[in-house]
């Protein structure tokens, strides 16, 4: 009966002393007011066509290149996987056969 007594007597007092202790109040932020045009939309340049076309066929070509590195990683990805798909059904062979002898 002592010993649940004992425990318990702490761990009241403490949750009571961590009860009553306050927290620090944070320091207050001063925000500066915005200049009324500071936020002014600036005027957008007019877009060069040709520089647009160069740039999509820039970009037509990193996909390409993109697809075919992936293809390529798909390939070996798959001949990878039948390697170890080979080298599985010779170690369930061997599991077999050993059982056998």
């Amino acid at each position: 009966m002592s010993q649940p007594r004992f425990l318990l007597l702490p761990l009241v007092f403490s949750t009571l002393a961590l009860g009553s202790i306050q927290a620090q109040s944070p320091t207050p932020i001063m925000l500066q007011p915005v200049a009324p045009g500071a936020l002014a939309p600036k005027p957008v340049p007019a877009a060069n066509p040709m520089e647009d076309a160069a740039k999509l066929q820039d970009m037509m070509q990193l996909l390409q290149a993109m697809r075919a590195t992936n293809a390529d990683t798909l390939k070996k990805q798959e001949a990878a996987l039948a390697t170890l798909e080979a080298l599985e059904k010779a170690a369930d062979d061997i599991k077999t056969f050993s059982k056998r002898g």
